[in-house]
């Protein structure tokens, strides 16, 4: 049976909220109870490689975006989940999932992020599933194919186990490269355009509040809220208040780091 990690005792009442912060708030729990917020951890459907948050703010507007890179099984290939939230949007929480798994070539290319390119999967048997070369690989970034090239040295430089020996399913193998990736590129690399993802959404004409790569995200279901998250309560604050400057997050508190979720039990983050 799962039980809640001990945390720390909260002192963050609703109470003390403008409404606006409430409603915030409100909207992102929801989200959570429903499995539309996203989740940091692997799990045996995806292994997640970087995250990184951006919030859109006009006089009568918010809206806040939530960007995952991850390996996705279901399709065999890398995709980027983007979850919308906002007081404009019909349907908060995970955005479209067609145009995210059912991208074709020609589209990966115009909004770009990374892909196993064609010309590798074409040679992957259809009842198998990527299994990359650690230290030699293609994959195709915004569109053009490039190879990688990594050591044993690089990969515990960056804290990354590798398989001693070959995986037959190949999981271990997957999840180094996915971290290893999330470590070497760049934001532009790994991540849609800004401009890009506002046109997908609709809302080009929004401004830039901010944008945030460290918060405590809540674990999986509703064991954790977005509430029970003082850095996202400052955010929803901050927002809320028309204060970008307000918003903050320790080292103690970020948990948007791959390794803040131990590949033992994913649902929740290491404190």
């Amino acid at each position: 049976m799962l039980t809640r990690q001990p945390v720390a005792p909260r002192v963050l009442s609703m109470n003390l909220f403008s409404n606006m912060q409430k409603n915030i708030l409100k909207q992102w729990d929801n989200a959570t109870r429903y499995g539309k917020f996203p989740h940091m951890g692997s799990n045996s459907n995806h292994i997640f490689g970087k995250a990184r948050m951006l919030v859109y703010r006009s006089n009568n507007e918010w809206l806040v975006l939530i960007e995952l890179i991850i390996f996705l099984y279901g399709i065999d290939n890398f995709t980027n989940l983007i979850y919308a939230f906002g007081n404009k949007l019909k349907s908060p929480g995970f955005f479209d999932e067609n145009i995210m798994q059912g991208a074709t070539e020609d589209y990966r290319k115009l909004i770009g992020g990374i892909h196993i390119p064609e010309e590798v999967r074409i040679t992957i048997d259809s009842n198998e599933s990527w299994c990359p070369d650690l230290h030699d690989f293609a994959l195709s970034v915004n569109g053009t194919t490039k190879r990688f090239s990594y050591s044993l040295e690089d990969y515990l430089n960056k804290n990354i186990q590798v398989p001693i020996e070959k995986d037959e399913q190949c999981i271990r193998e997957t999840k180094a490269v996915v971290r290893m990736l999330s470590e070497s590129l760049s934001e532009d690399e790994l991540f849609f355009p800004e401009d890009k993802l506002l046109l997908l959404i609709g809302k080009e004409k929004l401004s830039k509040f901010l944008k945030v790569w460290d918060w405590e995200n809540p674990g999986l279901g509703d064991m954790d809220i977005p509430s029970d998250s003082p850095s996202l309560v400052r955010l929803a604050s901050a927002i809320s208040e028309n204060r970008p400057g307000d918003y903050f997050c320790s080292q103690d508190e970020t948990n948007t780091h791959w390794s803040k979720w131990p590949d033992e039990n994913p649902l929740y983050w290491k404190k």
